[in-house]
This record gives C-alpha cells, structure tokens and sequence, in this order.
C-alpha cells in the first residue's frame, strides 16, 4: 500500500492556480516521483460524503487535458480529480520507464493523499490499464470503472499495428482533438514516449480484467481504429461485471461527446444500473444534437 506523506509542509509543495472553480497542484509523492492535478473540490449543495469522487487517468503521450472537459461535466454534481502522470507534460521526467504498475501506484497514493474513497476511475487509452491495475491491486479504493477506448488489443499488440491504428484515427478526429493530442505530444517527447510504450504494449488489459470485482463500463468511439468494436466486446467479457457503451467519435471519444461520457459516469456512481443489470440486450438510446448513444449489457452467463 503506498505510504502517505505526514509532512506538514506537504500541502506548501503544491502550485496551486485557478482553473474556473477547480485548483490546479504539483504533488511530490513518498516515491520522488511527481505529478499534477486539478481538483474540481467538492460540488456546492451536495453532501460530499453520499457522492463518490472521480478520478481520471490520461492515455500515453497525453496529459490531463484530454479529460477535462468530462471533469468541468462532472464537477457540479462530483467532485473529479484529473491526473498528469508523472514524466508527461511539465512534470519532471522520471530516470527510468514507469510499468502501468508505477503508474498505479501514483494514482492511488493520490488517492489516498486526498483521501478519496469509493471512486469511480475513468481511464483512457493507456489510462484503462492504470485503471483496471489500480482496481486490482486496491479494491478498497474503486466502486466502479470507466474504460474509454481500452488497449491494448491483443490481436493487434505490435508497435507498428498500433503506430498503424493511431494513423487513421488521426483522420477521424476532429481538428479540436488533434491539437490537444499533438501539443501534448510535443511536450511529451519522443524519448519518453519510446521509454513508456513498452509498458503498454506489455500489459494484458485482458487477462488482468478477471481480477476487477468493480462493475465496468467499456466505452468506444464508433469510429476508433485503436479499440475495435470486436476487440473491445472481448474486453468486457472478460470482466465480471462490465458492460458496453459506443459513443460518437474515434478514439478520444471524451473530447467530442464529454456530456456523453460524464452521463455514464453518474449512471455508475449513483448505482442507476438496475436496468443495465437485468437481460442481455440493449437496455436504453439517447440523443444528443443527433449523436446516437447505445449502452448495452455485456453478460458471461
């Protein structure tokens, strides 16, 4: 269990800026490693104790900023916690590659820093793996997963079918996710993105899913070449609990449907599953500025 920090002066090393009601902060863990956060705080109004936090996990190369928009969709009825892992963006880089295990570590000594519990943990892209890892290794901390365009697919598990897959899904986004994903890209840096990938590649999201008791929603754009519709049904699957939600968009599906993405969030964290626990088929469809959304339920009976 990652031990916390009893420094009085721990709060001090935070750099702490406003970002509309939310605070962003420099954490420096037990590790030496570090990381940033923005806090979005508790929602006025509403008894935080009755409400589970949110905690977002960036993908490989990215940083917090590809999940803000679901955190600012969030953050009148739930607190969120948006991750910066430490080595992207600003944060300084660690000597080595972090494992997705590392990485695990990071997100629930941050957890337990802010002395969050029953979250629901929302990943993307790599950011599933530090999920599904964060609720294997702590069930005490994850009442429920959120898995947006999971990796990585196993059939497809090569650096260059991968490398392939970001290619087209660069032409199916729109100019607004491109940028994001290129400037944090830059600022990542090729040297630690090559230093990071081989943790990806080599964790299988499938064989961990079986060690997750926390009920999951697997979501995929309907467009994204990295998480296939077929590969992405296996996924869930292989969870004890999960199910399927496709969206509009390709593989940075929260930046173009964040309302979408926040709405199956609250939908877990509420425990507003009764209709998704009962029968194998599609249970409900919404519309949003004519974007179809389809959850259905993903059963191993």
């Amino acid at each position: 269990m990652p031990t916390r920090s009893s420094s009085p002066h721990a709060a001090a090393r935070g750099r702490r800026r406003g970002w509309g009601r939310s605070a962003r902060e420099r954490l420096e863990l037990s590790s030496g490693l570090v990381a940033d956060i923005i806090d979005t705080g508790a929602p006025a109004g509403l008894l935080a104790s009755t409400e589970p936090a949110v905690l977002l996990l960036h993908g490989i190369g990215m940083t917090s900023a590809s999940l803000e928009p679901v955190a600012t969709a969030l953050a009148a009825t739930h607190r969120a916690v948006c991750v910066t892992l430490p080595g992207y963006g600003g944060t300084p880089r660690p000597r080595h590659g972090l494992s997705i295990e590392d990485d695990a570590a990071v997100a629930a000594e941050i957890a337990d820093r802010l002395h969050l519990r029953s979250l629901i943990v929302v990943g993307q892209s790599m950011g599933t793996q530090v999920g599904v890892e964060l609720a294997r290794s702590r069930p005490d901390l994850v009442a429920g997963l959120v898995l947006i365009g999971p990796v990585v697919d196993d059939r497809h598990s090569r650096a260059i079918d991968q490398a392939v897959a970001l290619a087209i899904d660069s032409t199916r986004e729109r100019p607004l996710a491109n940028l994001i994903v290129l400037r944090d890209y830059l600022r990542c840096g090729l040297r630690w993105y090559l230093k990071t990938l081989p943790a990806m590649l080599g964790y299988s999201t499938i064989d961990r899913a079986a060690g997750v008791i926390a009920p999951t929603i697997v979501v995929r754009g309907a467009g994204d070449p990295i998480a296939g519709e077929e590969w992405v049904r296996r996924l869930a699957g292989a969870f004890p609990d999960a199910r399927v939600a496709t969206l509009s968009g390709a593989h940075h599906v929260q930046l173009v449907v964040p309302d979408d993405v926040a709405a199956l969030i609250r939908a877990l964290a509420n425990d507003r599953s009764a209709a998704i626990r009962q029968g194998h088929a599609r249970f409900g469809t919404s519309d949003h500025d004519g974007n179809t959304t389809t959850l259905e339920r993903r059963s191993n009976a």
